[in-house]
C-alpha cells in the first residue's frame, strides 16, 4: 500500500536525500556495523520508505525488518551533511505502517504491553512502587513529582531507591504518583502512537489531579519524551521537566562528596545525549567527586555508540541488540576503567547482561553521586 499522502513535501524531501546520498552515515550506523549487512542501515531504510511511498514497491517482510531494526539512536544524524534526522523519518514511518493496517503484529509486544499493563514489562501496574515507596520519608503535599519510570519501577530498583535517597539528602521535596503509567516513549519509538497518546492523557491527567507543576525523572527516555514529545501533542502542556542531573547540580553544595580513587566511563544515552545535547553536566558532576578519573570511549559525546536496546530493538530482534552491545562494551574495556557509568536505567540494564565480572561496575551516575556521600 502505497503512503504517497501520509507524509509532507517536506518529509518525502528527506527521504529522498536520505535514500539517494553518498551515503555517509552507513559506516557510523551500530545497527548496519554489527551485523555487516546493508539491509540494517539507513539509506537502505528510508529507501524502502521512499519507494513504498512513491508507490514502486510495496513493503514485504524484508523492508519491515529493516525499518523496525532501526535503534532511532540518530548516530547516523552526526555524520549526515544534510541533517536529515533519520530517527525522526522512521518513527514517522513506523507510525504510517501501523496506521495503514499492515500487519505488524511481529513488533507490537512493546505497545501491546503498556496497553494491558502500563509498561513495556508485562509487569503488574499494582505492584509499581511497592519496593521503594517506604523510603520516602516527608510526605507533606509537594507540587513536584519524581517521575521515575518503568525501568527503575520494575528492573533496575536501585536506581529507584538510590534517586529517593539522594534527593532527600539534597532536601528536594517531591511526591510519588500511585498511578504512574509509562512515559509513552517505547511505544511511540516503535510507531505505535495511539498507545503513545493514552499514557500521555494519562500521566498529564493525573499531575493536574494532584497539583503538580514540576517533574523530576532519572530516565533519560523519560526526560526527553515528557519535556519534547507530550508538548507537541498536548496544548494544555505545562510543566517544568528536569532530568535529576539537573536538580543534582543545583542542589550539590548541600552535601559532601567522599573520595573515589577509580577510573571510570561516561556512556552517553542516546535520548540525553544526542536527543537532548546534553554531554557536558553529567561529566562535570561526576568531577566533583575527589580523586576520580574520567576516562572516554573511542566513541563519544555527539559520536557515542548506542548501547542497542533502544528503538524496541531488544525486544524485536534480541541477537541484533546484542551485537551492537558488544562492540559498545568492547569499547568500554579497552578504557582500563572499572566503572561504567551511565544516565539512562535502560543503558544499565543492558550493559548488566554483558559485564557481569567483579572485575568492572555497571553504575547509574544517581546511585554513583548518592553512595559517595
Amino acid at each position: 500500500m502505497a503512503q504517497e499522502n501520509t507524509f509532507t513535501k517536506e518529509i518525502r524531501l528527506r527521504l529522498e536525500m536520505c535514500s539517494t546520498c553518498m551515503k555517509m552515515c552507513r559506516d557510523n550506523c551500530p545497527t548496519g556495523i554489527a551485523s555487516a549487512s546493508e539491509s540494517y542501515t539507513p539509506y537502505i531504510r528510508s529507501l524502502h520508505v521512499n519507494l513504498n511511498t512513491k508507490g514502486i514497491r510495496p513493503y514485504d517482510e524484508g523492508a519491515l525488518d529493516s525499518i523496525f531494526s532501526c535503534l532511532t539512536c540518530n548516530l547516523c544524524n552526526t555524520f549526515c551533511l544534510p541533517k536529515v534526522d533519520e530517527e525522526d523519518l522512521m518513527k514517522l514511518a513506523r507510525a504510517a505502517i501501523v496506521q495503514s493496517g499492515i500487519d505488524v503484529s511481529k513488533y507490537s509486544g512493546i505497545a501491546n504491553s503498556i496497553d494491558t499493563y502500563h509498561n513495556p514489562l508485562r509487569e503488574p501496574h499494582s505492584t509499581r512502587i511497592n519496593s521503594f515507596k517506604h523510603l520516602l520519608k516527608n510526605k507533606d503535599k509537594t507540587d513536584t513529582v519524581l517521575f521515575l519510570g518503568c525501568m527503575s519501577s520494575y528492573r533496575e530498583i536501585e536506581i529507584a531507591c538510590a534517586t529517593i535517597e539522594l534527593l532527600q539528602k539534597l532536601k528536594v521535596k517531591f511526591s510519588l504518583m500511585d498511578d504512574e503509567w509509562c512515559c509513552g516513549s517505547p511505544s511511540n519509538s516503535t510507531g505505535f502512537t495511539e498507545t503513545t497518546l493514552n499514557t500521555m492523557v494519562h500521566n498529564i491527567a493525573e499531575w493536574k489531579n494532584h497539583g503538580i507543576k514540576t517533574i523530576i525523572t532519572p530516565c533519560s527516555a523519560c526526560f526527553r519524551t515528557i519535556k519534547t514529545i507530550y508538548p507537541k501533542h498536548v496544548p494544555e502542556f505545562d510543566f517544568t521537566v528536569h532530568h535529576i542531573i539537573e536538580v543534582i547540580e543545583a542542589n550539590l553544595s548541600k552535601v559532601t562528596l567522599n573520595p573515589l580513587n577509580e577510573i571510570i566511563v561516561y556512556h552517553d544515552p542516546c535520548h540525553l545525549g544526542r536527543g537532548m545535547e546534553t554531554y557536558d553536566k553529567p561529566r562535570q558532576l561526576m568531577k566533583k567527586i575527589p580523586e576520580i578519573t574520567i576516562n572516554e570511549m573511542r566513541h563519544s559525546r555527539e559520536a557515542g555508540f548506542c548501547c542497542g536496546a533502544g528503538g524496541g530493538v531488544r525486544n524485536n530482534f534480541p541477537e541484533l541488540s546484542k551485537m551492537v552491545l558488544r562492540i559498545r562494551t568492547d569499547e568500554f574495556k579497552e578504557t582500563g576503567a572499572k566503572y561504567l557509568v551511565s544516565a539512562c536505567p535502560l543503558c544499565k540494564f543492558q550493559f548488566k547482561t554483558v559485564l557481569n565480572s567483579s572485575k568492572f561496575k555497571v553504575i547509574d551516575i544517581i546511585e554513583l553521586i548518592n553512595q559517595q556521600i
